[in-house]
Parts: C-alpha cells; sequence; structure tokens
C-alpha cells in the first residue's frame, strides 16, 4: 500500500477520519468534544507527531475559534474543521 499525500485533501477522508475520532474522542459519550477531551486527544496526538502539545490557553483558544454555536465544546461539525486544519498542517509539511 502506498502513500498518497492527496488523502488529507479528500473531503470524504476527512469526514470519515473526524467522524472516527470524534467517537474515540468524546468518552463521556455527551456527542460534544469538551476541554478535557480535546488535550487529552492532543496529547495523545503530539505525543507521535513533530507538533507541540499546545498550552492550555492555546487549547481554549482553539475550541473558541472553531466552536461556531458559542457553547463551549465542539460538535461533529466543529470537529470536523479542527481535523480539516490538522490535514492541511501536515499536508503542507509533506
Amino acid at each position: 500500500m502506498s502513500f498518497d499525500k492527496e488523502q488529507f485533501k479528500n473531503v470524504e477522508f476527512i469526514r470519515a477520519t473526524a467522524k472516527d475520532l470524534f467517537a474515540e474522542s468524546d468518552t463521556d459519550n455527551s456527542g460534544f468534544i469538551e476541554f478535557a477531551e480535546l488535550k487529552k486527544n492532543l496529547n495523545d496526538f503530539c505525543s507521535h507527531t513533530w507538533i507541540p502539545l499546545p498550552s492550555d490557553a492555546e487549547i481554549k483558544k482553539i475550541i473558541s475559534t472553531l466552536d461556531l454555536n458559542k457553547d463551549g465544546k465542539l460538535g461533529l461539525e466543529e470537529f470536523t474543521e479542527f481535523i480539516k486544519l490538522i490535514f492541511e498542517m501536515f499536508y503542507n509539511s509533506l
């Protein structure tokens, strides 16, 4: 199986990945990703990549930037935008 960096721009791939990661990240099954869940998710992710772990203030900024309805947490649609941003970073670094 070969690696195709173009998958990081594929809308279906992004949505499917976001949906899977959202289900894994939503540990309390609330239907949302709250601060603690995102922090754990980012900690796990950053420990396996070259990306440094964001501070608590930066994580709160991520949430507030992507939180379109301003409820303080990320729904699947908002989380998908987060994954899209991460994939764009990967794509641009390859």
